[in-house]
């Protein structure tokens, strides 16, 4: 309750994500769990950094790194899609990495979040 802006829940980690809007506001968060227990909690939007949640067993749902930078250099914006064919997203960007300018490009086939082993 009391949300200015749009927000998103991660079911999966108990999470709620809420947009710039809503920084520094009060909301109310209502639930019920599994058991049936009902409760209200308040919490302060706030900016915080997310870290990656470790599921039972150990494993990252997002496993991050730091990238090394040897120099400073000049990366170009961001364009990436969606291959309309396979589930990967292709990603584009220029940089001055090798000393001029030149374009890079990757796919990518994030697992946001790790299979229930009760689905198949």
């Amino acid at each position: 309750n009391n949300a200015h802006g749009p927000f998103d829940i991660d079911w999966v980690h108990g999470r709620v994500y809420f947009t710039e809007a809503d920084e520094g506001n009060l909301v109310t968060i209502n639930y019920q769990s599994t058991q049936g227990a009902t409760g209200n909690l308040v919490y302060r939007v706030a900016w915080g950094d997310e870290i990656p949640a470790t599921l039972q067993g150990g494993a990252d749902t997002t496993p991050e790194s730091i990238l090394p930078t040897d120099s400073a250099v000049n990366e170009g914006q961001v364009t990436a899609f969606k291959d309309p064919f396979l589930d990967k997203l292709w990603v584009f960007w220029t940089s001055t990495r090798a000393g001029a300018t030149d374009l890079y490009y990757e796919t990518i086939a994030p697992q946001l979040y790790a299979v229930p082993s009760n689905q198949r």
